[in-house]
């Protein structure tokens, strides 16, 4: 199976349901979807690596309104926690 960096890309923040239907409608029926998930988190670890952790957009702006605002905030991934806690 090839992974792309578009598929990478494209189901960073996805939970796994969401991910599988990406998979699916790129790949199709007949894909492993726990080997293309291994792939992509190695796929996702080297990006990071390379680029960062990727920032939702508005998210500094919205944690800096809450700030002023005086209201309690916290940012939660989408993502696995084993996975979130190797990026952090």
């Amino acid at each position: 199976m090839f992974f792309s960096e578009y598929i990478a890309i494209k189901t960073i923040g996805l939970n796994v349901v969401k991910t599988k239907m990406v998979f699916h409608e790129h790949f199709g029926d007949e894909f492993n979807f726990e080997a293309a998930s291994k792939q992509r988190v190695e796929y996702i670890i080297q990006y990071i690596e390379e680029n960062g952790i990727p920032i939702k957009p508005g998210l500094y702006q919205l944690l800096e309104f809450l700030k002023l605002n005086n209201i309690c905030a916290a940012v939660a991934p989408s993502t696995e926690r084993k996975t979130a806690e190797y990026y952090i």
